[in-house]
């Protein structure tokens, strides 16, 4: 069996959902660009995945096919289909999100597809488009243990600018608190700027995905942050980061009530942590100074990627 699956680009989105899946499910896979089409004979047949965004050549190619298609499916991690959730996050951001995916909505009704959505949220969000849930699996690899115990990371996106700017407090007093610890951020111009001022910040340049996977697997994170403040988009988040942060050969931090929060037990293999700056520089510090503690809950974390992924694999079948 032959499974397209059709992306802007390699995206996250593929590889801890939809890969994983059609590959449970024993289909061979072929990744497309959105530029991208094959033969229409090689789609009869096929199961057909649009992951996140959508463009005019393969709305056509579906358009003529979509008769013989074995199934066609379109998989959403975030809530795309609602200019509303995506309040809070860069007006550029937006105007990509309804141009690349929010504009398409009606078209892609008219299709009746197989709507896969990535968290119990988005779930019931659309529940009148009977969605499944697909959960996602870790990108395993040999990871090096730690080798930078005063390392703190926050690998954020442009699309987490207010995240960068509530975490500037916390970072400051930090820092202050603890001369031997320094932070490293991605960011662009934008984000180096509000933290220009702060010594022992280093900032990377953005990484596309394929490069970022490399750059996680050296290890040399300690610990990972993962704050998501109360706004609509974040409501759709699933709990991916756990997986970076883990590749990094780091312990996490992690918002109450986020998606990551629920799948992890607090002081056993992470932390939580509320939205109180003052909170997160406490435990940050205690994490960074009690070494015991750190390589229990690394452990412990990695017993619990296999349960996620043993608990994604499973679900799979239903799909």
């Amino acid at each position: 069996m032959k499974a397209f699956v059709v992306e802007e680009r390699p995206l996250p989105s593929s590889d801890f959902f939809v890969i994983p899946a059609l590959t449970v499910k024993g289909y061979r896979i072929v990744r497309c660009g959105l530029n991208e089409l094959p033969d229409q004979d090689e789609l009869e047949g096929a199961l057909v995945v649009i992951v996140r965004y959508f463009s005019a050549a393969w709305k056509k190619l579906i358009e003529k096919t979509r008769q013989k298609l074995g199934r066609f499916i379109y998989f959403m991690d975030d809530d795309l289909f609602d200019v509303k959730a995506a309040r809070g996050t860069l007006a550029g951001y937006r105007v990509r999100l309804a141009w690349k995916a929010t504009r398409h909505m009606s078209w892609l009704q008219g299709q009746s597809p197989e709507l896969w959505v990535s968290t119990p949220y988005l779930l019931e969000k659309y529940a009148s488009w009977q969605p499944k849930l697909v959960l996602p699996s870790s990108i395993r690899s040999e990871i090096n243990p730690a080798s930078n115990p005063h390392r703190i990371f926050y690998h954020g996106t442009f699309t987490h600018e207010a995240e960068y700017k509530w975490l500037r407090t916390v970072i400051a007093e930090v820092l202050a608190a603890d001369k031997r610890l320094h932070f490293e951020l991605f960011g662009i111009k934008r984000i180096s700027r509000l933290f220009q001022d702060l010594e022992r910040v280093s900032i990377q340049k953005p990484l596309n995905w394929p490069e970022y996977q490399d750059f996680v697997t050296d290890g040399n994170g300690y610990i990972g942050l993962a704050p998501q403040l109360e706004m609509p988009f974040n409501r759709a988040r699933s709990y991916t980061k756990i997986f970076d942060i883990s590749r990094y050969g780091a312990v996490g931090i992690y918002s109450a009530g986020s998606a990551n929060a629920s799948v992890i037990t607090n002081n056993v293999d992470g932390v939580i942590a509320g939205l109180q700056q003052r909170e997160w520089v406490e435990k940050i510090l205690h994490l960074a100074r009690n070494e015991d503690d750190w390589h229990r809950m690394r452990t412990n974390a990695a017993a619990m990627l296999d349960r996620l992924d043993d608990e994604a694999g499973k679900s799979y079948e239903k799909l």
